[in-house]
């Protein structure tokens, strides 16, 4: 699992084409890519809109909108 935060919208992009490049080189495919979106309670409606165009972007066949865990949120709050 590689966490990827969503600071910045190019950083973004670029480590989920470069993951789905290795994933392609390794399997022959990207099939066993798999995305859990969290939006943190301070993320708003732009950022969802904006996670969920790249993902369209980039290709990536499957993702998931996932609540924050508690232990989650403390590392968040805690950086």
């Amino acid at each position: 699992m590689i966490a990827i935060s969503y600071n910045d919208i190019n950083n973004l992009r670029s480590r989920l084409i470069g993951l789905r490049n290795r994933l392609t080189t390794a399997n022959g495919d990207d099939e066993k890519l798999m995305v859990m979106i969290k939006p943190t309670a301070t993320s708003n409606f732009n950022n969802m809109v904006d996670m969920l165009d790249e993902m369209k972007i980039c290709g990536v066949k499957r993702y998931a909108l996932m609540d924050v865990t508690v232990l989650e949120n403390q590392l968040i709050t805690n950086r």
